[in-house]
């Protein structure tokens, strides 16, 4: 006779998982809050050395010019004079300025700045309610709540929201986009892939190498589908994506009589084809070494030349440019340290931080610094082990698919920056993916201790078996009942 839990029992276990639960809700609120009391500490104490020099200066030009006239562009006279209308361009594309423009609402910099930080400290506590919401696909809650923290602690994304760039704004982009995508995973329906490709398009308005992604996911989703799903599923990515960056293709044929402008790709590409950074292996060109090639300016004057110049450097020395573009590019873009910027966690130069303190964030700060090898390449084998038999792994079918897509976008960029120039800038945005890799990778790496473990103290245990029988025959043997 079948026996079922009594009335009293089911009332238990319904408390504890509410316990349970409203444990997990207190958690994640507690990461959340230390997350935004870091963040705003350090948008309110960060004093930045000019902060619209470089990039941030024509991201600031290009809301503005989009806001009061009406034109995307990066000329800078139109700001001095209102009269002047300033000339179209692509040089940049129009993600950021689109985003920070709403803020762009006068001329004085100072409380424009505050603003758009504000801003992007909302979006950064954001993404770790994405990436801990994700990472409980295919993680524990308590491996989960890891992830969420080690996002939140991160030097990286505290500062990025410290500057007028792009990083905070696609960092919430990726993590939308892996949080939508576990969501078509968990309920199976196509329509959640026009989102993905939406945001795929969306990302690439922000940062353009985001744009070439949707082959990599096309081929992910076939993988998994069922043949009659394959070709809709495809469809729905592209159409998504058609639809959100097709607006800047369109703009930039009508206006510019091109589809996009090459100078940035041709410059990362020119960028990325010096051996550790360096010009000729002199220290002091480290970061900047095109700057002091004398041939730099002809090398970066078209496409044509810059490849026909990295074809000449392998040709000549075709071990010392395997060795960096296979082995030292992914390093470097994996590194802790800014290149092309102060260094450490920074990007532009600052004057004060709470980092420079002996405080809560200083030691934080240290611990995430010593913790970041690790954590690297506890990520790279949770990448690489995903994609293997699920004997090893023992995922969940779902918890897998949900992990390969994290590991897709890790492989992706790597691979693409292995091509271009690795600057560990370009993985900022990529943290909460690296640490969701990583808790992953400390999952799967406890497991495998583990049943180590197991089957040494079995095989311990076989073997006092098997002396036990071996002394009990003897003593059997020899007893003088058995003569």
């Amino acid at each position: 006779m079948a026996h079922t839990a009594s009335p009293d029992r089911a009332e238990t276990d319904a408390r504890r998982e509410i316990r349970r639960r409203l444990v997990v809700v207190a958690a994640v609120f507690v990461v959340v809050l230390l997350s935004l009391d870091l963040r705003v500490r350090a948008v309110r104490d960060t004093v930045v050395d000019t902060p619209l020099r470089a990039d941030a200066g024509q991201y600031f030009v290009y809301a503005y010019n989009l806001r009061h006239h009406g034109v995307y562009s990066r000329d800078r006279s139109a700001y001095f004079d209102p009269r002047v209308s300033p000339e179209p361009d692509a040089f940049r594309s129009p993600g950021y300025p689109l985003f920070i423009a709403a803020f762009v609402d006068g001329k004085d910099p100072g409380p424009i700045v505050h603003r758009i930080k504000a801003a992007q400290v909302v979006l950064s506590v954001l993404v770790i309610l994405l990436i801990y919401s994700t990472a409980r696909r295919f993680l524990s809650t308590g491996a989960a709540l890891l992830v969420a923290l080690l996002t939140g602690l991160s030097p990286h994304l505290i500062n990025a929201n410290v500057y007028v760039l792009s990083e905070s704004l696609f960092a919430f982009c990726l993590a939308l986009l892996v949080w939508v995508f576990a969501r078509y995973v968990d309920s199976g329906r196509l329509w959640i892939l026009f989102l993905v490709g939406i945001l795929i398009g969306v990302g690439a308005l922000v940062r353009p190498s985001l744009q070439y992604f949707v082959v990599p996911m096309i081929l992910l989703i076939g993988y998994h589908a069922g043949d009659g799903r394959r070709l809709k599923a495809a469809g729905l990515i592209v159409l998504g994506f058609v639809l959100a960056f097709s607006p800047w293709v369109i703009r930039n044929v009508q206006t510019l009589d091109m589809a996009s402008d090459q100078a940035l790709a041709i410059a990362t590409l020119h960028h990325g084809a010096y051996p550790g950074f360096k010009y000729r292996d002199d220290d002091r060109s480290f970061g900047f070494p095109y700057r002091a090639d004398p041939n730099g300016e002809a090398i970066a004057e078209s496409m044509d030349s810059v490849l026909a110049e990295i074809r000449r450097r392998f040709t000549e020395e075709p071990g010392r440019h395997l060795r960096w573009y296979l082995l030292g590019k992914p390093v470097m873009l994996w590194s802790w340290d800014i290149v092309q910027g102060m260094g450490n966690a920074f990007i532009y130069p600052v004057k004060a931080s709470p980092y420079f303190l002996d405080g809560f964030m200083g030691r934080s700060h240290w611990l995430m610094r010593f913790l970041h090898w690790p954590l690297v390449v506890l990520a790279a084998l949770a990448a690489i082990v995903v994609w293997l038999p699920a004997s090893v792994h023992r995922l969940e079918h779902r918890a897998r698919f949900v992990a390969q897509g994290i590991s897709l976008l890790c492989v992706y960029f790597t691979a693409l920056h292995m091509v271009g120039a690795p600057f560990p800038r370009y993985t900022v945005p990529l943290r909460p993916m690296l640490y969701a890799m990583a808790g992953l990778g400390l999952v799967l790496l406890y497991r495998y201790l583990a049943a180590l473990y197991r089957a040494r103290g079995a095989t311990g245990r076989d073997r006092s078996r098997s002396l036990e029988n071996r002394q009990g025959q003897s003593f059997e043997s020899s007893s003088p009942l058995n003569r």
